[in-house]
């Protein structure tokens, strides 16, 4: 009997902290740091989406990292579907962060049946947070690649600075 107690409070501590780790790792950013080098192509890819440099312009550490969209960044007339991504480049050498984009260099979103109705609408855009004004704003190049993420796609964006992107509408 005291077995089976035992067993069974082990059992129900198991699956609370499986729920509080769950809870936890949704919320967190999650990053992923790569090293690029000049006039090679590199794609740094995170979840459902990345960045690519085709081909690099530089020597550095790009990275890359997710974050849940909220209110903290003037987010309330857009709803984001996938996680935000943070694209940050600093140079071999150098300890401050890269603003302006170089090259051609592109964040990228794959797409679902539901972004992909919503691209089809022409209601889906790529925004990018312009740190200065503290607004979004749509991408100026946005394309559609049939050919990743079979069988929706993904919507891509040439970047012009680097830093916070999202998909999503407005709503």
């Amino acid at each position: 009997m005291k077995g089976r107690k035992l067993l069974l409070i082990l059992l129900t501590l198991v699956v609370t902290l499986g729920m509080f780790s769950e809870v936890f790792a949704a919320s967190q950013m999650i990053s992923v740091k790569r090293s690029i080098k000049y006039d090679q192509f590199a794609d740094i890819y995170l979840g459902k989406g990345g960045v690519y440099f085709s081909p690099s312009v530089y020597n550095g550490s790009v990275t890359v990292t997710r974050i849940d969209p909220d209110q903290s960044h003037n987010s309330k007339s857009f709803k984001f579907y996938p996680r935000w991504l943070d694209v940050s480049l600093i140079l071999n050498g150098s300890t401050s962060e890269v603003n302006k984009a170089n090259g051609l260099v592109y964040v990228y979103f794959n797409l679902n049946q539901q972004t992909l109705n919503a691209w089809n609408e022409n209601e889906l855009d790529i925004f990018h947070f312009n740190e200065s004004t503290k607004k979004w704003e749509s991408c100026e190049v946005v394309r559609y690649v049939k050919t990743k993420n079979l069988p929706y796609g993904r919507l891509s964006c040439v970047i012009e600075k680097f830093g916070l992107y999202g998909m999503g509408v407005k709503r």
